[in-house]
């Protein structure tokens, strides 16, 4: 029983002072995941082998013998060197000689080679809204989103105009992984172009966030733990009126009645204060003010009230493990079949052996609706699904006839003329 109040504290919403919570939502931001191809300059000091060969090469000691003897270094480890200077073009063998090219000559006035090579940075994420351009993956970004309505459109195009636009910050990046993974002591190297950039592709920060409405009017804003969020709120907004995102949620006409604030407070407000308080006092207390909150907690956790915020799967998963009979009745079959809150507890019941009845009205197409929600819980096969003409307006979940949670649905108007449905469940002892 102490995880229900410690579930229960960690999923409520936040207060937003001045706001109603209404609902949560997962939003999913575009991801671009990219390869740059570039080109470095790199500057290489020479060893001191090549540096003192080239120096004599200069003074007209010309041959691997002469080298090898005034040296006193074998004459297979002058030709390895000598075939080293001349692959890089700073040495021309000819007959037996050995001559500085034009190359070597200005190698030998600086000691360092520069040459120009190819390379390849990635990975570069971009975000597809913001800009941002970073290499390290956000624990939340994953080649998935959660709902494809809720995939923020990007406004940004990757291409080589725009990524050479972000110059300074693509070379930051290649500094750091070029003093992580390519730096020696003899070399340094800079980024000297791009050349291309290849989009490999799309990648989502899935974001959990939570949805209020002021209390006074019609101004909804947008709170979660990812502060990235709050940069992107008149975006997301812009989405939702003008480009459809999130439909399912801000709906062009209400569905269900139409809830005024204060009544939406009071409603949601019922029989739960002394919960509130158990809870602000929990989150302030000692281990041992905590035992005793815990004790006064669970003696009305049940009783009859409002659920909070959020709370409505973690009743339904305590009340389903502790009976033999779930009774459920809804309007829509698949609003119950394909909603996780429900139907995760009520498969782990059937399992321990528990009797499920769903009671209800209508379905469009109950054949696919049954074959699409079987192939994700079988336990669906041992429900037994009734359809009634009687009408159910609100969802009710009975418990071993001992208790209900009735869920009502009302719509809030916000802005831009548009509607979010707002669900109230409470629980009932019968």
């Amino acid at each position: 029983m102490k995880n229900y109040l410690e579930e229960l504290i960690k999923i409520i919403p936040k207060e937003n002072k001045g706001y109603n919570y209404i609902s949560t939502i997962d939003i999913s931001i575009p991801i671009s995941v990219c390869k740059i191809n570039a080109i470095k300059r790199k500057e290489t000091g020479l060893q001191l082998l090549e540096e003192i060969i080239m120096k004599l090469i200069g003074n007209e000691v010309n041959t691997i013998v002469e080298l090898s003897q005034i040296l006193g270094v074998s004459e297979e480890i002058i030709e390895e060197t000598i075939g080293i200077l001349n692959v890089r073009n700073c040495v021309i063998v000819t007959a037996g000689n050995c001559i500085l090219s034009s190359k070597g000559e200005n190698v030998l006035k600086t000691l360092k080679e520069t040459k120009l090579e190819q390379e390849i940075i990635e990975p570069i994420y971009i975000n597809l809204l913001t800009g941002e351009i970073y290499t390290d993956k956000y624990n939340n970004q994953t080649d998935k989103y959660i709902k494809k309505d809720n995939v923020l459109n990007g406004r940004i195009k990757i291409d080589l105009d725009y990524i050479n636009g972000r110059f300074g910050e693509v070379k930051d990046i290649f500094d750091i992984q070029q003093k992580t993974f390519g730096a020696n002591k003899l070399s340094s190297v800079n980024l000297y172009k791009i050349e291309s950039i290849d989009e490999n592709k799309i990648q989502y920060i899935n974001v959990l966030s939570y949805l209020y409405k002021n209390k006074t009017g019609e101004e909804i804003e947008i709170i979660s733990p990812n502060s990235i969020i709050e940069r992107i709120q008149s975006e997301i907004f812009e989405q939702m009126i003008n480009q459809y995102k999130f439909k399912y949620i801000f709906k062009n006409r209400n569905i269900n009645e139409i809830i005024s604030d204060n009544e939406l407070e009071d409603k949601h407000n019922y029989n739960n204060d002394n919960i509130k308080l158990l809870i602000r006092k929990y989150n302030k207390a000692n281990k041992d003010e905590k035992q005793i909150i815990e004790e006064q907690f669970y003696k009305i956790y049940k009783q009859n009230r409002c659920l909070l915020d959020n709370e409505v799967g973690l009743m339904i998963n305590e009340l389903s493990a502790q009976v033999k009979e779930i009774k459920i009745y809804i309007n829509k079959l698949s609003d119950i079949l394909f909603d996780d809150e429900y139907i995760l507890p009520l498969s782990k019941s059937i399992k321990k052996g528990a009797k499920v009845i769903i009671y209800y009205n209508y379905e469009n197409n109950l054949e696919k609706t049954l074959l699409s929600s079987k192939r994700s819980f079988p336990e669906i096969n041992n429900i037994s699904i009734i359809q009634e003409e009687t009408k159910f307006k609100n969802l009710v979940a009975n418990f071993d006839n001992i208790y209900e949670i009735n869920t009502e649905y009302y719509d809030v108007k916000v802005f831009g003329n548009k509607y979010i449905t707002k669900s109230i469940s409470n629980i009932v002892n019968i």
